[in-house]
């Protein structure tokens, strides 16, 4: 978790300022992940955060693990039903006909 993290903690710092940009609808927000001193220190912050979890026990790790990939799992199901109802709904780019 800590090696992946720490290559993963960039781009990570980028869709988290993204994430809060397009939640507050101030643009400027987007901006902040390119300030040198800023991203380094959420990316620290993000390792530390992986490091506490590691070092609880393998059951934190584990139980968070569980939770996220179920998570990821919720969201892709999301959409994918939704990418079906504007597929059928005739919305979708580049329509084409659908049926199971």
């Amino acid at each position: 978790t800590i090696l992946v993290l720490s290559n993963l903690a960039g781009i990570a710092v980028d869709f988290l300022f993204l994430l809060i940009s397009q939640i507050t609808g101030n643009p400027d927000i987007a901006g902040l992940a390119s300030v040198t001193w800023i991203n380094i220190s959420v990316c620290l912050l993000f390792m530390l955060g992986a490091t506490w979890v590691s070092y609880r026990d393998m059951q934190t790790t584990q139980k968070l693990q569980y939770w996220l990939v179920s998570f990821q799992i919720l969201v892709l199901v999301f959409f994918a039903i939704s990418a079906i109802v504007q597929a059928v709904g005739g919305n979708g780019f580049d329509y084409q006909p659908f049926d199971l």
